[in-house]
């Protein structure tokens, strides 16, 4: 005969313990809420920016607001002075004969002087 122990099937209680469950995801939520809530305070102090008396911008990022703002106007009119050089006549040497012309006339001037077989301006 064999030594071997029949293999026996017990019985188990087939309904969930609600209440322990319940108390662990209870505390499981409370550890989550008092981290987060730990590391916001602790972020928060470390990320505090100071502003001005009227609850404005901090100081810094006016001035950097200011700065483009002025960067932004002085593209402005360098792109309206270039602009204005592009499309006007003026002199640049009158004594040697040398004048700025609008560049849509030289390129005119250009087309004509190619097609009547000069030499091309430089």
């Amino acid at each position: 005969m064999s030594d071997e122990r029949p293999f026996v099937v017990t019985a188990q209680p087939e309904g969930l313990h609600h209440r322990k469950l319940l108390l662990i995801l209870l505390t499981a939520l409370l550890v989550v809420c008092l981290s987060l809530g730990i590391v916001t305070v602790w972020i928060g102090g470390r990320l505090h920016v100071r502003t001005s008396i009227h609850g404005h911008a901090p100081d810094t990022i006016s001035r950097v607001y200011r700065t483009l703002i002025r960067s932004t106007h002085q593209t402005r009119d360098l792109d309206a002075r270039e602009q204005r050089d592009l499309d006007s006549y003026r002199w640049v040497d009158k004594p040697r004969g040398i004048v700025r012309i609008p560049i849509d006339r030289a390129f005119e001037l250009m087309v004509q002087r190619e097609k009547k077989g000069g030499v091309p301006l430089r």
